[in-house]
């Protein structure tokens, strides 16, 4: 995956992301949806190579963010199992007794690439 670095406009809005020396900005219906919706979608952002680095990426943060939970500290909100881990915090699916994780936030410190693509 390419290095992105953010850039702000006059105002301080982050509206592009810099990746080799391109830069996409804003289309007037992505800006509309992000402020009707508060996000918006673009299709095809990353090719596949891309996409494959993402998902092994997200599998090792599931990997070293699982090898962590027995020295966090586990907890029950509404019957979901949580575990924090540091400033980690790690939420399994819902079913009783599932292993699966379900959200890792912040997940960025497990993996380079995850680092990578929130930067």
């Amino acid at each position: 995956m390419a290095e992105m670095a953010p850039a702000a406009d006059d105002a301080g809005q982050i509206d592009r992301v810099a990746d080799m020396g391109t830069c996409w900005l804003l289309t007037d219906a992505e800006r509309r949806q992000y402020e009707q919706d508060g996000y918006f979608v673009r299709e095809s952002q990353f090719d596949a190579s891309e996409v494959a680095g993402l998902q092994a990426a997200a599998e090792a943060a599931a990997k070293r963010a699982r090898a962590e939970v027995a020295a966090g500290r586990t907890y029950w909100l509404d019957g979901r199992r949580f575990v924090d881990v540091r400033h980690t915090t790690i939420q399994f699916e819902h079913q009783q007794g599932a292993e699966d994780i379900k959200v890792i936030e912040p997940v960025h410190q497990y993996d380079a690439r995850l680092s990578a693509l929130i930067h």
